[in-house]
């Protein structure tokens, strides 16, 4: 029997990519204007995972170590670590964060601030050319 309905054409389906498109778009803005990162980084696909890394682990070159098999995953568990720390977020909510990425959002939306040390200088960048 063969079917002639599929996913990608259901308009439900559709909707409900595109919701969480923007959730997840919205979370990154959010997140990286939070680190001292200009916000619009978060609307380029890769450069804004590279600019989380950065935030998380210090330089947005590990983010490419995402590409190489084995070491993704050992990469992808440091930087939700560090990602989770940076924010004042306890051990076991980073342990967490491993298993249930969607508590990601919490740290985006909720009351979480970047304490970590790589902090960007990139949103003061009007202030200074006032000042001089």
């Amino acid at each position: 029997m063969e079917s002639n309905s599929s996913y990608s054409s259901n308009p439900i389906f559709i909707i409900f990519m595109i919701a969480i498109l923007v959730l997840h778009v919205g979370a990154n803005y959010i997140t990286l204007e939070k680190g001292g990162i200009k916000g619009w980084k978060a609307f380029i696909p890769f450069y804004a995972d590279a600019c989380l890394y950065k935030l998380a682990l210090g330089n947005a070159l590990y983010y490419l170590l995402n590409f190489i098999p084995i070491v993704n995953v050992i990469i992808s568990i440091m930087y939700t670590f560090k990602l989770a720390k940076a924010f004042g977020k306890s051990t076991p909510y980073a342990v967490a964060m491993i298993f249930f990425p969607f508590l990601y959002y919490f740290i985006a939306y909720g009351k979480s601030e970047y304490v970590g040390e790589f902090a960007g200088n990139e949103t003061d960048d009007e202030n200074e050319e006032d000042e001089e």
